[in-house]
């Protein structure tokens, strides 16, 4: 029966690659991690105390800061590829996943096909005439040299490029090494992945090529694996379930879509949504089961397609995944942002939850990836619950701490009404403020009395609603913190100890 050693490529959220890793070795499998250097020390710390004592999960202890599209991610594979090797020698094959991965089939299935089927599975498409790459650069990604990272530094990134463009310094194509191109998620045999660490340590001049192209894992272990490997003993069909949404975003699965992703017929799928525990529960107990999965035959990628095109029309089915009710919420509504935002996000580190930003203010603010839903404020504004509530999924959070402009009336009233606590901090509208204000909307500084007049009458419209308590300009700090602590439901030592801090009132 085959014997995999895992490579576990993460970057966040140590309990849970902790419990992947645990997983994975549950059955007598070795496990590799790297776990990104631009993760906290403490991070890593708890990561490496949640897997002491498993002899089979192994940490690489070297680790590189990873950054998307460039070569550490190479580096870091790599350095799991030497590492399996050492302390897995009965492994047969080496399989690389990402810390967003879960299993779809028992591994019994899976050392099985490994069985069955001796092959790599990697794919390893024409670099030049697959069309592979649909959007982005293509052949710039090697003909030119790319020391700057597109995301960290996009002008120095872009100012490169047309500088090598303009001068003609196209790089000369390694002649007896065909470019190919594909998914970074592969699964080679011991014999091949000793291979490749072969050549890099007797040809440097190919991972020195590779370490300044844009996106070298999508053609490092493609092209060196092409190369090495006749076709007759690879697999196009990697393991792993890879499914893009419209906007080249990788898509996140939740809990109600189990019924589809429990019927893939790949090994693995990428990605799992952070708030989906219980299909993450689900595939775990499939996983280590010694019985076959049943139903095994859909194409999950086709599946998918064709309810995202229903959900175009207007005719979805099953429900899309926001519809569900919204997490406990905590507003704090404040026409000075920046004190709004403080307090959020002191709330948040107090009380366990999140605090992603001015969701409904500042386009921006969005982190977590929906699938291009709630990319416009307006359709954020359009339906606040059930907006939040898909935002409390992806990040897995059951509480949120929100700031918000006290202009959103509507708004405001829906989130009241679905059961969010709000509390409102006046604004003293001195001359200082009124002028940087209007300067900041455009009016410059000759409508300031209009600008005061309009401020105050959505305060007013606030508290005639009776939406919300407020903390006004002059409130003592005990009387401040006797307010926070009715609006949003806290304890009254923590309101005390927030309002102690002036930067978080507005005084």
């Amino acid at each position: 029966m085959a014997s995999i050693a895992f490579l576990l490529l993460a970057h966040k959220e140590p309990d849970r690659v902790a419990a992947q890793a645990r997983m994975l070795a549950a059955r007598g499998d070795h496990v590799v991690v790297h776990f990104d250097g631009n993760a906290g020390q403490a991070d890593w710390l708890r990561l490496a105390e949640a897997v002491a004592g498993r002899p089979r999960v192994h940490l690489v202890r070297r680790r590189r800061r990873c950054g998307w599209g460039e070569w550490s991610l190479v580096e870091a594979t790599l350095a799991m590829m030497r590492r399996a090797l050492k302390e897995a020698p009965e492994a047969g094959h080496l399989l690389l996943l990402s810390g967003d991965c879960m299993p779809l089939r028992p591994l019994a299935e899976l050392r099985a096909h490994l069985d069955a089927a001796p092959a790599d599975y990697i794919e390893a498409r024409d670099f030049f005439r697959s069309g592979w790459i649909k959007t982005g650069l293509q052949a710039e990604r090697v003909l030119y040299r790319h020391p700057f990272n597109e995301r960290g530094h996009p002008r120095l990134f872009a100012a490169a490029l047309a500088l090598q463009r303009a001068l003609g310094l196209e790089r000369r194509l390694p002649p007896d090494l065909p470019l190919r191109i594909g998914s970074q998620w592969w699964c080679l045999r011991r014999r091949t992945a000793e291979a490749v660490l072969g050549l890099c340590r007797d040809r440097p001049g190919i991972p020195r090529f590779f370490r300044l192209s844009w996106i070298p894992d999508e053609t490092f272990f493609q092209t060196v694996v092409a190369h090495l490997v006749p076709e007759a003993e690879r697999s196009q069909r990697i393991l792993t379930q890879l499914i893009f949404s419209d906007y080249g975003m990788p898509v996140c699965f939740h809990d109600d879509q189990a019924e589809a992703v429990l019927a893939s017929d790949r090994f693995f799928l990428r990605k799992i949504a952070p708030g989906a525990e219980g299909l993450r529960r689900e595939l775990e107990r499939r996983f280590l089961e010694d019985a076959p999965a049943a139903g095994a035959t859909a194409d999950l990628r086709q599946r998918h397609l064709w309810l995202a095109g229903r959900g175009r029309e207007g005719r979805a089915s099953p429900p899309p995944p926001w519809e569900r009710p919204p997490p406990e919420l905590r507003l704090i509504v404040c026409k000075r942002w920046h004190v709004a935002a403080r307090l959020a996000r002191r709330l948040a580190e107090r009380t366990g939850a999140a605090a992603p930003g001015a969701l409904f203010d500042e386009a921006g603010a969005q982190d977590p990836d929906l699938g291009g839903y709630g990319r416009r404020l307006e359709d954020r504004r359009a339906a606040p619950a059930a907006y939040l509530a898909r935002v409390a999924e992806a990040i897995g959070a059951r509480s949120l701490a929100l700031p918000c402009d006290p202009c959103h009336g509507g708004l405001l009233a829906a989130l009241a009404g679905q059961g969010a606590r709000v509390l409102r901090i006046g604004t003293r509208r001195d001359p200082e403020f009124l002028a940087g204000h209007s300067a900041r909307i455009g009016l410059g500084g000759g409508l300031l009395a209009a600008v005061a007049a309009e401020l105050a009458a959505e305060e007013a419209a606030l508290g005639r609603a009776g939406l919300c308590k407020a903390i006004e300009p002059g409130d003592g700090r005990e009387a401040a913190a006797v307010c926070m602590a009715r609006a949003l439901d806290i304890p009254l030592g923590l309101a005390t100890d927030l309002c102690a801090d002036p930067d978080l009132t507005g005084e």
